[in-house]
């Protein structure tokens, strides 16, 4: 095949990946608000229990009330699909019942989306897991904070799988003074069986691997996507492996990453000191970037100090439309 065909060819995957990321990023959002409410459950300070026990039923709100301390969440697992909301406050003169289960929010105030709800954990996990089983989760308006050491995702960590669409939106993800993980310092998440993560209007910020992944770690199989958007990574460490601000395992999937910044990253010892993105199958993988800045970063032992892509991966910069092929040397 020639040049000119091979490069049409590539042309032609690279816009249908394109157009199908921006699908599913509908077909995501569309599918998470269509997920009925069974019940309103306030959690945190002001109303007591766990931020998760258990109890709760498919279609749940979990109201995560503010605090400006913050609130301990003994690091819980997700096995319903929920929407876990933060920026709530009690009303003057109003008790809550952590067991209760609310037809409404008439006894909760929104103060969100600028005020929003801190999630700490100092133990040995993350603050918040999520089960394989679970289909549509959405998370909004929380601070994540470890003050412990974790293996994996300081914040929030777990296996995404069997076509769920997952949303992170106005999160943050932070180092409380002295947490770290080994690997994603903030977040660590698998995305198996055509799933979809979506990450929108969020921060990682001063975050520590001791590894790989500083501020996050995502490995993408099946065909999976996972679209960044409109999200700062900056100030996070990776002191003995790649990707400062966050490293990215591709087997076979999509990346986009949109309107994003990466930068005043570090990976002490490693490669990509503002984002690492590694192919290890035979894909095919694509990375999407568009109107993101990776800059002012830094890896010690590489020459790539903001980005740094191995294996088979092809990345399209949206605003050039230039494929570029890369391979392991």
């Amino acid at each position: 095949m020639s040049n000119y065909y091979q490069m049409q060819v590539i042309f032609r995957r690279a816009g249908l990946a394109t157009a199908a990321a921006m699908l599913m990023i509908v077909v995501s959002l569309v599918l998470l608000q269509l997920n009925v409410l069974a019940g309103a459950r306030g959690k945190g300070p002001g109303c007591g229990g766990d931020l998760l026990d258990g109890n709760e039923q498919n279609g749940d709100l979990i109201l995560l009330l503010y605090s400006s301390s913050g609130w301990e969440t003994a690091s819980p697992l997700a096995t319903r699909n929920l929407q876990i909301e933060g920026g709530w406050q009690l009303k003057s003169g109003e008790i809550c019942d952590s067991s209760a289960v609310y037809t409404d929010t008439s006894k909760f105030e929104f103060i969100g989306p600028l005020t929003r709800s801190l999630a700490t954990e100092i133990d040995s996990g993350s603050v918040l897991r999520i089960d394989p089983s679970v289909l549509t989760l959405t998370v909004k308006h929380i601070i994540f904070e470890q003050d412990g050491s974790v293996t994996k995702g300081g914040g929030i960590s777990g296996i995404i799988s069997n076509g769920a669409h997952i949303l992170l939106e106005n999160v943050a993800f932070a180092n409380g003074g002295g947490g770290t993980a080994d690997d994603g310092g903030g977040l660590y998440l698998e995305v198996h069986g055509n799933s979809h993560l979506v990450i929108a209007d969020s921060q990682f910020m001063t975050n520590t691997a001791q590894n790989s992944g500083g501020g996050f770690e995502l490995e993408v199989y099946d065909g999976s996507q996972v679209t960044i958007n409109n999200t700062q990574v900056f100030g996070n460490i990776a002191f003995n492996g790649n990707g400062g601000g966050g490293r990215i395992l591709m087997s076979r999937g999509i990346v986009t990453i949109v309107g994003s910044t990466f930068s005043n990253n570090l990976a002490n010892q490693g490669c990509g000191g503002g984002l690492s993105v590694e192919g290890i199958g035979s894909g095919p993988n694509y990375l999407i970037l568009q109107n993101t800045v990776i800059s002012n970063n830094d890896a010690i032992p590489c020459a790539d100090d903001n980005l740094h892509v191995t294996g088979n991966v092809i990345v399209l910069d949206k605003q050039i439309f230039l494929p570029i092929i890369r391979k392991n040397s």
